[in-house]
């Protein structure tokens, strides 16, 4: 008697949760419809979109750079300008931030390459770290880009990754909790957020930075913001105090060249290798590049993304072979990025890159008899 009415209890336990879920989902997704999609402008990070505004708003901008505090932190448009090839007549703009790591880069380039003037020629687009989410899992930049679709496709490209089997589990259940929160209407409040207003510490920041490009160690020196100093003192204190974890970084990236990576097309290489198209049809080139000092779960996931890529689209900054200067702990502020002597090593060594690709694109067919 009384299992019977525990299995009954279970039962009616269970329909109900699944029938209040399947109400609050089907609610959700009336209220998303009725409310319509919020643009990305009223969305996104502030500075990010200030800065994207400011490169807008330069015609002489023609090259942009895009990607996360691996970008913003250590390409130097200035240094990079000067370095290309004569005749290039590159103009660039560092549209870094702070965060924008996949998937949430890719919606950002996707709105770039749809959005920016005809004058654009060339974006650089940075290849990062699958992001866990944490406590941004419901962030309005998440619950923007959050869908069945986007949902399925991270789980797909998480579980083709080379990643360890315990480190997928975590991003599926950070990735599901998301999909979950915004689903059954929790994130709603954040989808819906009205537009933020540039906070002070990064309207300094775009006071200093009129080509987009900031590194920490010059922001350490004049910053006025006292949480700001203290911060960046700290992170930068970490190399002082144990010299060891830089050399681990370095040997991490030399190894990578070794290593059997597992190379299975996944979703999120295939939407990359479909914006090349998306961007050649505007006039627009881009290249994806791997940054240096990744982590190890960073360089398990851009490396072999970066293989999947044409030969033709991609720059490997990342290895400390050919550019020795950014693994010195002199060059370097923190484990992930470089400092602004650093960076000017990185940015005239991508330039070097850059010119090389072009002439590379450029040399003659030798197949060809020129006297035909």
């Amino acid at each position: 008697m009384i299992s019977n009415e525990l299995n009954y209890f279970i039962r009616l336990t269970a329909l109900t949760i699944v029938g209040f879920m399947i109400a609050s989902i089907t609610t959700t997704k009336v209220i998303y419809m009725a409310l319509g999609e919020r643009p990305i402008e009223a969305i996104e990070s502030p500075i990010m979109m200030a800065k994207e505004t400011a490169a807008r708003a330069n015609p002489s901008i023609n090259h942009l750079f895009v990607g996360s505090s691996a970008t913003w932190r250590q390409i130097d448009p200035l240094a990079f300008d000067s370095s290309v090839a004569a005749g290039i007549g590159s103009y660039s703009f560092n549209l870094g931030n702070d965060g924008l790591y996949p998937m949430r880069s890719v919606s950002y380039l996707e709105h770039l390459i749809e959005t920016l003037p005809d004058r654009i020629e060339v974006i650089f687009f940075e290849l990062y770290a699958l992001d866990g989410l944490s406590f941004n899992y419901n962030s309005p930049e998440l619950m923007r880009i959050t869908n069945l679709g986007n949902f399925v496709d991270v789980a797909e490209t998480i579980l083709k990754a080379n990643f360890p089997h315990r480190a997928k589990l975590h991003l599926l259940f950070e990735y599901l909790r998301s999909f979950l929160s915004k689903s059954m209407g929790f994130g709603l409040v954040s989808y819906q957020q009205f537009e933020r207003d540039l906070p002070l510490m990064h309207a300094e920041r775009l006071s200093r930075t009129p080509r987009g490009f900031y590194a920490k160690d010059v922001e350490l020196g004049e910053t006025t913001f006292y949480d700001n100093r203290a911060k960046l003192m700290e992170v930068g204190s970490v190399i002082q105090k144990q010299p060891e974890l830089l050399q681990n970084r370095r040997a991490a990236h030399i190894e990578k060249y070794k290593r059997a990576w597992n190379l299975d097309p996944n979703p999120f290489a295939n939407k990359l290798q479909q914006l090349l198209g998306r961007a050649q049809a505007r006039g627009i080139r881009l290249i994806y590049f791997v940054p240096p000092l990744l982590t190890p779960a960073g360089i398990s996931f851009a490396y072999p993304t970066f293989l999947l890529m044409p030969e033709g689209s991609r720059l490997d900054l990342s290895d400390p072979a050919k550019l020795p200067e950014v693994y010195e702990a002199d060059n370097v502020f923190d484990l992930e990025h470089v400092n602004s002597h650093g960076a000017a090593f990185l940015s005239r060594y991508f330039a070097e890159e850059y010119s090389r690709l072009l002439r590379k694109d450029y040399q003659p067919d030798k197949s060809v008899d020129p006297s035909n």
